[in-house]
């Protein structure tokens, strides 16, 4: 893990969550539109718990494609935020 990486790991278990950290967002990714950024820790993805990388894997192929998805996530400053992802169609 990062620097950011792991101060974002250490306030997610501040609030009791496990999540799953962000190593790196390529410009142009639907990650990137919404502007998530290394070192944020996803919590939730439309309120169900993230608590393994695994788990967020699976929760991303599940999703239908074109929607958007309501993400709670922690940033390394330790600021709770929601994000939108949308999946793209293809």
């Amino acid at each position: 893990l990062t620097d950011s990486g792991r101060q974002g790991l250490n306030y997610a278990r501040r609030y009791g969550a496990r999540g799953a950290s962000v190593a790196r967002v390529f410009p142009g990714t639907p990650a990137a539109e919404a502007g998530i950024a290394e070192g944020d820790v996803i919590l939730a993805i439309q309120n169900i718990v993230v608590d393994s990388p695994a788990r967020l894997t699976d929760l991303l192929r599940r999703a239908p494609r074109g929607v958007a998805l309501r993400l709670t996530l922690v940033n390394p400053q330790g600021e709770l935020l929601e994000k939108v992802l949308r999946i793209p169609q293809r």
